[in-house]
């Protein structure tokens, strides 16, 4: 089920990214990978390529990919804390369920005020 995971800092991408790939890594095959404007762009278009083309896949990413890039089809979308504002959330939300039409969509809020922005954006979207 190819998901894409979005979160506010190129660090968190980075960190995230390594212990799922870790962690999910040690209970079954799945392909995890990051995307972030520090990476180089071959490592982007590769990550894009890959998650692309994996059946199971996760692909850890900032902003990067919220408008202009060929994913294909994204089953899940995470969001890991509230996006800048609610285009933001729209683009990252609409990543998701291009073929199917249906996006399952959760929402991670790291404490209050990421709860309470998170469901002020949702309500308005």
């Amino acid at each position: 089920m190819p998901t894409a995971v979005f979160v506010p800092s190129r660090r968190q991408c980075d960190l995230l990214g390594r212990d799922l790939r870790r962690y999910l890594g040690e209970r079954r095959q799945i392909w995890v990978d990051s995307h972030h404007g520090s990476l180089s762009r071959a490592h982007r278009q590769n990550a894009e390529k890959e998650f692309h083309s994996q059946r199971d896949a996760v692909l850890v990413a900032t902003s990067t990919l919220e408008v202009g890039v060929d994913i294909g089809d994204v089953d899940v979308v995470a969001l890991i804390g509230a996006p800048p504002d609610t285009s933001s959330l729209l683009q990252r939300i609409g990543r998701g369920g291009r073929r199917s039409g249906l996006t399952r969509l959760v929402p991670i809020a790291r404490n209050s005020v990421d709860a309470s922005a998170l469901a002020s954006q949702l309500i308005r979207a």
